[in-house]
């Protein structure tokens, strides 16, 4: 197995927890960040494997590393195939031709329609699997009371969890207007909680004149009147905690859907045209299905009242979002299920 980004690392990890008898080559792995690997180097690891599982990065350095590996598995004849954490995943532009031509399998969290991935795909033996991380989010880690205290949230506060994406032009966006807006419309007791995105270059940032890490997000906390908290706890423990997510779009609104904490979608022009390039398309999930809250202006006034709305359980808004993340993102009996169906495509080449 092979994974660049942060979704199908993560994903990867836990096929080989749950199945450490399937997988006898060990699995590279970028966790968001560049494999400091060389070509050659991948196709000698690759040549030790009877199938090889590629994820569907979109970071330019992962994307690289899994073109290797895919070339290396064609040249030698070794079945291999994708997991795609997005339904649009599969339709990478660099995929096109002969990677996909020869490709054996798709699975993974697939578009409704799979007339396009077939002729994409065409030879591939293509399951819809669903997003085995997205089921896995319907059974948190660590229980509301406990996440709580350890974070600190006092028994009057509001706890709003922002969820940093991998463009930072737009965390700061959303970061920007939920602080002004607490700041603006002061009332309940909130504490804020900035997650970044580990694939979120910003973090690697570097002061070229002192070789410091450059704190971008936590100075702009810093400045704020509102209390805030700053990557204290992983995203996945995080979120169980929350009263309420502000995200742009990604895991962290599908976890606060499971969840059923309501969820706020912050979509602005910059967001969709980086989201566009990287994916294809302009389509928010969670606001197309109804299981976040989208805001009809970017503005300090609309976020305020959607806030105070959506933190009302009698309110009808609240209610509606309620219902809609039920039908939408059903909790699941077995979190293994899906986990269990792409070991099976795997061994079925």
């Amino acid at each position: 197995m092979i994974g660049g980004d942060v979704a199908p690392t993560n994903c990867f990890k836990a096929l080989e927890a749950i199945f450490p008898d399937a997988f006898k080559v060990p699995a590279i792995l970028g966790g968001g960040k560049p494999i400091l690997l060389s070509e050659s180097e991948i196709e000698l690891a690759v040549n030790k494997a009877d199938v090889l599982l590629l994820g569907l990065s979109a970071s330019p350095e992962s994307v690289q590393t899994e073109l290797w590996a895919a070339r290396a598995a064609l040249k030698a004849g070794i079945p291999y195939g994708y997991y795609s954490d997005m339904a649009l995943c599969p339709f990478r532009p660099w995929l096109k031709g002969e990677i996909a031509d020869n490709a054996s399998f798709v699975v993974g969290l697939l578009p409704e329609d799979m007339a396009e991935l077939h002729k994409m795909y065409p030879q591939a033996h293509c399951v819809n699997t669903g997003n085995p991380l997205h089921a896995a989010m319907a059974f948190p880690a660590k229980c509301r009371d406990t996440i709580r205290g350890e974070l600190g949230v006092t028994s009057d506060e509001k706890l709003i969890l922002v969820a940093g994406n991998k463009f930072a032009a737009g965390n700061f966006q959303i970061l920007s207007l939920v602080l002004e807006t607490l700041e603006r419309f002061p009332g309940s007791k909130y504490l804020v909680m900035f997650l970044p995105h580990p694939g979120d270059s910003t973090l690697r940032a570097i002061d070229k004149m002192t070789g410091s890490p450059l704190p971008l997000y936590s100075e702009m906390l810093d400045e704020s009147s509102v209390r805030t908290l700053y990557a204290t706890m992983p995203t996945p423990i995080a979120m169980a905690g929350a009263d309420l997510v502000v995200d742009f779009t990604g895991d962290a609104s599908v976890r606060a859907a499971y969840l059923r904490i309501p969820l706020i979608n912050v979509v602005t022009e910059i967001l969709l045209n980086r989201f566009e390039k990287e994916v294809g398309s302009r389509i928010v999930t969670t606001l197309k299905n109804g299981a976040g809250f989208g805001l009809p202006e970017f503005s300090t006034a609309c976020l305020w009242d959607t806030i105070t709305q959506l933190l009302n359980p009698s309110s009808k808004k609240a209610q509606n979002l309620y219902q809609a993340q039920v039908v939408a993102y059903p909790v699941p009996k077995d979190q293994n299920i899906p986990f269990q169906a792409i070991i099976e495509v795997i061994f079925s080449i």
